[in-house]
């Protein structure tokens, strides 16, 4: 046998630290918990079925908020925390529905269930959970250009004023659009 064979160092890779492979193990794990947890919310927790209270009251008006802080209502008391203005739109548009309707992909991921002439009826849905909230536009024609508005979370007690925050956004699209109208 050559000499030199003896006395080289076989090359071995150099072994993972027991710690680490255990850490990578429970990461595995946990991602795999989590994605099994967000599945389950998405079954179980948000139901597909629209609430009851989604569509025109008694004398054409919207439902009122259910009291719970993640619904807005231009119809509420104007000293109610629920309350919002209504939207403007150009007193000149025949379908005030129409022009509201062309601004929602700016606020986010939305599906439109019903809509006619003064009414529309919009599903919003939450990118990680798929929640969904419910939007509800009334064009009054006694009123021309004031577009009641309603937003309601389906699910849990509070939005984190998502809500407030959609219609609001809804409403700035809505002016940006009416400037750069009235700009040409």
């Amino acid at each position: 046998m050559p000499a030199d064979r003896h006395n080289h160092r076989s090359f071995r890779r150099p072994r993972a630290r027991p710690g680490a492979r255990r850490m990578l193990h429970l990461l595995i794990g946990l991602l795999i918990l989590t994605a099994l947890v967000v599945l389950t919310m998405r079954l179980v927790v948000n139901p597909l079925s629209r609430p009851a209270a989604i569509g025109l009251a008694e004398h054409n008006s919207l439902q009122p908020c259910p009291g719970t802080p993640n619904c807005v209502s231009s119809q509420a008391a104007t000293d109610a925390a629920e309350y919002i203005q209504p939207l403007q739109v150009s007193a000149t548009q025949e379908a005030p529905i129409d022009a509201v309707s062309r601004h929602l992909g700016a606020v986010g991921n939305y599906r439109i269930v019903t809509q006619d002439p003064h009414y529309l009826h919009a599903e919003f849905i939450t990118p990680l959970m798929a929640y969904r909230d419910d939007l509800e536009l009334l064009a009054d024609p006694a009123q021309p250009g004031q577009v009641q508005v309603r937003s309601a979370s389906r699910v849990g007690r509070s939005d984190l004023g998502k809500n407030r925050a959609r219609v609001e956004a809804l409403r700035q699209a809505l002016a940006s659009d009416s400037s750069a109208t009235t700009a040409d």
